[in-house]
């Protein structure tokens, strides 16, 4: 089955395969993320109102764009692991097409540990990048 997300035909899958072991969920998320996923991180400067204080922070966002109901399976396949994700529709010419966020810090800990805990097939600069931020501010 195919859609066109940008006016190119994509192969998708419709919906996350149900049939699909819970020891193999975190290989098969973390190929969608190394797929289509993201990982990055902004620096936010906060000022005290009351206060010269100024306080620097780092703050991440992991996401996945594809197709709006296999994001949904997926949001819940990490709801069922206690991670917190939530599922937006972008504008495409199909309507079809959504992002999966997690933004919480400890959701993304837990979700790179979570997609990482046997891994030996990753994709490298991904997984680096991930793991600089994890040792740094996890």
């Amino acid at each position: 089955r195919y859609i066109s997300v940008t006016g190119v035909q994509t192969c998708a899958l419709p919906i996350y395969p149900l049939w699909l072991d819970d020891s193999l969920a975190p290989a098969f998320v973390r190929g969608v993320f190394d797929a289509d996923g993201h990982f990055t991180t902004h620096t936010t400067v906060a000022k005290s109102p009351v206060s010269d204080r100024v306080w620097t922070y780092v703050v991440p966002s992991l996401g996945i764009t594809g197709y709006l109901p296999f994001l949904e399976d997926i949001r819940e396949v990490l709801s069922r692991i206690g991670i917190r994700a939530t599922v937006h529709k972008k504008k495409s010419p199909s309507g079809k097409v959504g992002r999966l966020l997690v933004s919480r810090k400890g959701d993304i800990i837990k979700m790179y540990d979570w997609m990482y805990q046997s891994s030996s097939i990753c994709l490298r600069r991904k997984f680096k990048k991930m793991a600089l931020w994890r040792r740094a501010y996890g």
